[in-house]
């Protein structure tokens, strides 16, 4: 872990103390999320390369106090897209794709009726690469992965129980022994009762 995770973990864990006489304000929350995904992949030698892509999240969470949240979200990652021309494979194609899990502790820090937030969490993420050669016909492969996650955001309570906000998260994945970075910014809403 990060000196900056371990920083924002401790920040979550003293704001949790401090806010423990806040637990009268406490609630839970449901919401979802939709947005962009990058995938962070390594282009050279490619005719084309698409990585960017739709993506989603399902989330829900409890706010503990005024400046502690815990949150587990759904993840649909998006897709990348590959091709390329090669000698021996001929016309080439590759589509990566994911989805995972997540829990997040999250430090929050309400402003009039916008709230910022820093999070850290683990995200499990199943990563899935279908490829295809004029040569060699088709292949895929995945893997699942557990790895350290942060993100930033705000949010906008629009009306009693209705919440706007915006998410930006990096996780860090792995595929055949290679690190693969995913940005999400998604834009969502969430209902808290």
């Amino acid at each position: 872990m990060s000196h900056l995770s371990k920083r924002i973990v401790a920040a979550c864990a003293a704001a949790g103390l401090a806010g423990l006489t806040g637990l009268a304000s406490a609630q839970g929350y449901v919401g979802i999320g939709v947005g962009q995904s990058r995938i962070k992949l390594d282009c050279s030698g490619t005719d084309t390369c698409d990585k960017t892509d739709t993506a989603f999240r399902l989330f829900g969470g409890y706010q503990f106090s005024p400046n502690l949240a815990l949150e587990a979200a759904y993840y649909d990652q998006g897709k990348a897209h590959l091709t390329a021309s090669d000698f021996e494979l001929g016309s080439v194609g590759a589509e990566f794709k994911g989805h995972g899990v997540g829990l997040w502790g999250m430090l929050t820090l309400p402003l009039e009726a916008v709230t910022v937030f820093a999070k850290v969490g683990m995200v499990s993420s199943s990563l899935k690469l279908d490829a295809s050669s004029s040569t060699f016909g088709r292949a895929s492969g995945s893997e699942r992965h557990t790895r350290a996650a942060w993100g930033l955001g705000a949010s906008y309570g629009f009306a009693s129980q209705w919440v706007a906000r915006l998410d930006y998260e990096r996780l860090r994945l792995r595929f055949m022994d290679e690190g693969v970075s995913v940005d999400l910014v998604t834009l969502g809403a969430h209902y808290r009762f």
